[in-house]
C-alpha cells in the first residue's frame, strides 16, 4: 500500500470518528410548560475545564427564555420558538454549568440539550 493511500486512510477513519460524537451527554426538558434549570456537569477525571458547547435543540408549540448562568446571573439569554437550534460555545472555566428554562407561552414541544466541557 502506497504512502498517499495510507494517510488518505487514516484520515478519513480519524474524520469518520470525529463525526461521531460519542462524548457529549444529552438531557432534556422535562416538561416545557414549566420553568426547570439543569446542571452540566463534566466528566470524571477530564481534568481542567477551559471550555463549554452547548446545543439546544428540538420544536417548541410557543415561546420560551432559556439562560445560561455564570455565578448565578444570567450570562447568555436566548428567546427560542418553533423549531429550536441554539449553539452557545466558547470559554468555560468551571466544572459546571446551569441552564434555566422559563416557558412564556407554551402549548407543547421537546428541547434537548448536548453540551460538552473541553478539558486538558
Amino acid at each position: 500500500m502506497n504512502k498517499t493511500v495510507l494517510v488518505a486512510s487514516i484520515f478519513l477513519l480519524a474524520s469518520l470518528f470525529a463525526a461521531c460524537d460519542f462524548s457529549n451527554p444529552e438531557v432534556s426538558i422535562n416538561d416545557v410548560q414549566k420553568s426547570e434549570e439543569i446542571t452540566l456537569q463534566k466528566v470524571a477525571n477530564q481534568g481542567n475545564i477551559y471550555a463549554l458547547r452547548i446545543h439546544l435543540s428540538g420544536k417548541l408549540d410557543g415561546e420560551a427564555k432559556v439562560a445560561l448562568l455564570a455565578n448565578a446571573q444570567p450570562y447568555r439569554v436566548e428567546t427560542i420558538h418553533n423549531q429550536v437550534n441554539l449553539i452557545w460555545e466558547g470559554d468555560w472555566y468551571a466544572d459546571k454549568a446551569v441552564i434555566r428554562y422559563e416557558p412564556v407561552r407554551v402549548k407543547s414541544g421537546r428541547i434537548s440539550i448536548r453540551y460538552r466541557f473541553s478539558g486538558l
